[in-house]
């Protein structure tokens, strides 16, 4: 809601500012997995080399035999893919919202952040709703991420659809 907020205010250039934050959900999930690789990587990783600057790391992410770290990294992976969708989506449901009651809530005395929080995201719980369903069908479809990013790893991260290759064509 907060990045669907900002994109939805009224400044010079937004209109390709938009366009740059949707770029991800456009981008094939197999080359922004080979990228996401190249980024976790322990030995070359940006990760890597930026933790090491804040004296943290290194990790192996999808590297890693330890299962939290390997899904953990491809679920950081999986929500910068996903939040140009997902942003899309909440900036339409605002757009959608009447400029009436937000004048109303303002003559009535609300700040910013009591209309947000007492009239955006209720009138955003449709919206809210279906990306919550989207994103749990999406869930239970997931396996490129999976079958890509955990090639040769001791992690045990099997997914149904990682699942069903295994028993269908291993």
């Amino acid at each position: 809601c907060i990045f669907a907020a900002l994109l939805n205010q009224k400044i010079k250039g937004l209109s390709m500012f938009r366009i740059l934050f949707f770029l991800p959900a456009l981008t094939p999930m197999a080359a922004v997995c080979f990228v996401w690789i190249a980024m976790y990587n322990p030995s070359y990783g940006v990760l890597n080399y930026l933790l090491s600057l804040i004296n943290l790391g290194p990790f192996n992410y999808t590297f890693s035999s330890n299962w939290f770290e390997a899904v953990a990294s491809i679920a950081v992976m999986q929500a910068w893919k996903g939040v140009g969708y997902t942003t899309l989506y909440l900036l339409a449901g605002l757009q959608g919202i009447s400029e009436d009651v937000m004048e109303a809530a303002t003559v009535d005395g609300a700040g910013p952040v009591r209309k947000f929080f007492k009239i955006t995201i209720p009138l955003l719980s449709p919206t809210i709703f279906f990306l919550l369903m989207v994103g749990i069908i999406q869930s239970m479809q997931i396996f490129d991420p999976f079958f890509l990013m955990q090639q040769g790893t001791g992690a045990d991260t099997t997914v149904i659809g990682t699942l069903i290759y295994n028993n269908a064509f291993v």
